[in-house]
């Protein structure tokens, strides 16, 4: 965006700019490059950010013309950015990527360390309704394991059976 190459001339050090700017395919080509004072490279990119309306000129022009510091400017530019690609570093992930990364997960075994990483970042959240009545429909009229009969005991241990209990049991899937 900003090119910090100067080049001292007669006791003023000028600054390449890019004709064609970068973010817009510019090159650093001979044919595409002018040399410019400081006072100079700041206007010429206010001129292209009222003529084209483009973020990354409007904010080379204001950190030129030190209306804001590098920091500022940075976290201007991976603000635009993270609007562009929605918070990936190369753009939103298409449908065909998606079902690569599908493909390479499938059969493959999670690491306990991973699993458990998996399970704490669940924890808490609240299911939606449609999906607790999608677990309770694929659970229902299916013969549970002795094993699964007595984990749910000793989960409901110590919770006494109130109506408001039965009556939220009956209503969501999702709590017991």
């Amino acid at each position: 965006m900003v090119v910090v190459n100067m080049i001292e001339s007669v006791g003023e050090k000028l600054y390449k700019h890019r004709i064609i700017p970068g973010h817009v395919g510019g090159t650093y080509e001979s044919s595409n490059i002018v040399l410019l004072t400081l006072v100079q490279h700041a206007d010429a990119h206010r001129v292209l950010y009222e003529q084209y309306g483009r973020w990354q000129d409007n904010i080379a022009w204001r950190l030129l013309s030190g209306a804001i510091g590098h920091e500022e400017a940075m976290q201007q530019i991976r603000i635009e950015n993270g609007k562009a690609t929605k918070g990936r570093k190369y753009g939103p992930i298409t449908e065909t990527a998606r079902l690569k990364m599908r493909a390479r997960k499938i059969g493959k075994r999670l690491s306990p360390e991973h699993r458990a990483n998996i399970s704490a970042a669940k924890r808490g959240r609240k299911l939606k309704p449609e999906h607790c009545q999608n677990i309770a429909s694929g659970k229902r009229g299916k013969p549970r394991s002795p094993e699964t009969i007595r984990k749910m005991s000793a989960s409901a241990k110590g919770k006494p059976w109130t109506l408001a209990r039965r009556q939220a049991v009956r209503t969501n899937p999702c709590i017991n």
